[in-house]
């Protein structure tokens, strides 16, 4: 694989993109329009705002690029611009590129095989695939991996046109992403904090799961005053990421959460794994060597959302429950943030958004007792989370945010198809070192696999 940020000349640009509030034109120059109009109908790559009135209520948006080769960087200021963006999300489409891509003067060259035949192999432990969008929508495999990348090219790539189908581009689905380094921008769902290589370009993947109940949290809540004095977690038991070869659960884990708290000296605190469904490991519900025990069956969101403090702890990346309690009129309680995705989790601050919490937990308790003795700061802390919350709440800004993130990476990055196919992931970062058990006990793990 070779990269190279080279100036490739001043030849035409013409990038076109409809989403759900409508059409948006990125253009250098009438000049360049006319030019490129000698070459194509444009008339068949744009269409009428009264025709994209309507869409998915999720930000299913239809986006029209045309990047043609050899053809110049556009500020990224300039493609927020075309996408009437403010500021805040222009903000937010630099930080979702990462710093590689947001950086870049010149447009990235890289040469690697692109894949016309995507499998689930390519994703597992974090790994990637380079492949198009056209390949993506004829993969046969029928797997979870290859499934949300080919949801990921439904939710973007509606009415694009041919030659944007053609271009190559990376992609990355797996959870374990996160933990992953890569030697050039790849699309991804969750980024590390900070990101060491700056190539993780997060995109709105797999949105629905966060989104649905953020969305719907007035239903099930209730106000403060009439919840109870006490913390609140449940969850399944999550990959605690690298084994350290100690029996100790490694800190940060659920693992060690659960351990600490399933049973615990304060009363105020009611935590526990739920069982997984249709699945049992070394013949326990839980799994991942957790015994059974530890398990306290599943709660309502209604019924967490009676508790005042609820607990957010990560899982392969980030906690799937961050968003839904930060909506609510309960007050998180987290750790310190080391993995986002598209609600940008480093943008949260303990004491302002959360009460923050050691690595190891060993201060639940005592922020407990802050939180019950000041009153009116875990106000203002809710009040903060629900406005922090709001930022995304508008699915057609949101979908014109993303398609700007994916017309500024395919701007700047340019993939040529080569023999190259060496691996593109990197070392693992030790922020996320952790332990897996299995059936004989930890083993250590390197680069994602069981040694």
């Amino acid at each position: 694989m070779r990269t190279s940020a080279v100036q490739t000349g001043t030849s035409e640009i013409l990038t076109s993109v409809i989403s759900s509030s409508g059409a948006f034109l990125v253009q250098r120059s009438d000049e360049v329009i006319a030019r490129s109009s000698a070459k194509r109908n444009d008339s068949e790559l744009m269409q009428t705002e009264s025709n994209s009135t309507g869409r998915d209520a999720h930000g299913y948006h239809r986006i029209v690029t045309l990047l043609l080769n050899e053809s110049a960087l556009i500020p990224i200021s300039q493609i927020c611009e075309s996408f009437q963006l403010d500021e805040v999300a222009c903000q937010r489409v630099n930080v979702y590129l990462g710093k590689t891509l947001a950086s870049l003067e010149q447009p990235l060259h890289v040469k690697h095989k692109v894949n016309a035949h995507v499998v689930s192999a390519s994703f597992d432990q974090g790994g990637g695939v380079i492949t198009t969008l056209e390949n993506l929508h004829h993969a046969h495999e029928d797997s979870a991996y290859v499934r949300m990348a080919q949801q990921y090219a439904d939710a973007t790539s509606n009415g694009y046109a041919d030659e944007a189908r053609r271009l190559p581009f990376a992609i990355a689905t797996d959870d374990r992403a996160v933990r992953t380094s890569y030697q050039f921008p790849i699309l991804v769902r969750p980024a590390p904090v900070p990101d060491p290589e700056g190539n993780h370009v997060m995109t709105m993947q797999d949105r629905d799961r966060y989104d649905h109940i953020a969305e719907e949290i007035d239903r099930f809540d209730i106000p403060w005053s009439e919840k109870s004095d006490r913390l609140v977690w449940r969850g399944e038991a999550r990959n605690p990421m690298l084994c350290t070869g100690s029996p100790q659960w490694p800190n940060r884990s659920r693992m060690l959460f659960v351990q600490k708290y399933v049973h615990p000296r304060d009363a105020r605190i009611d935590v526990g794994f739920v069982p997984k469904e249709n699945r049992k490991e070394n013949g326990r519900g839980v799994g991942l060597g957790v015994d059974n025990s530890w398990s306290k069956g599943r709660l309502t969101y209604a019924k967490q959302l009676s508790y005042k403090y609820i607990m957010v702890v990560d899982g392969n990346d980030v906690a799937s429950n961050t968003e839904w309690v930060m909506a609510s009129n309960s007050l998180p309680f987290m750790q310190r943030v080391i993995a986002q995705t598209w609600s940008l989790h480093s943008w949260l601050k303990p004491w302002t958004h959360f009460i923050p919490v050691e690595d190891d937990f060993s201060d639940v308790s005592a922020k407990l007792d802050w939180a019950v003795s000041h009153p009116d700061h875990v106000m203002e802390i809710i009040s903060a989370g629900k406005q922090f919350m709001q930022e995304f709440r508008d699915k057609k800004r949101e979908a014109r945010i993303n398609a700007a993130v994916l017309a500024a990476y395919f701007n700047r990055l340019r993939i040529e198809d080569s023999a190259d196919d060496s691996e593109f992931k990197k070392d693992i970062p030790s922020e996320y070192q952790g332990c897996s058990f299995g059936r004989k006990g930890p083993k250590q793990l390197v680069f994602g696999h069981l040694s």
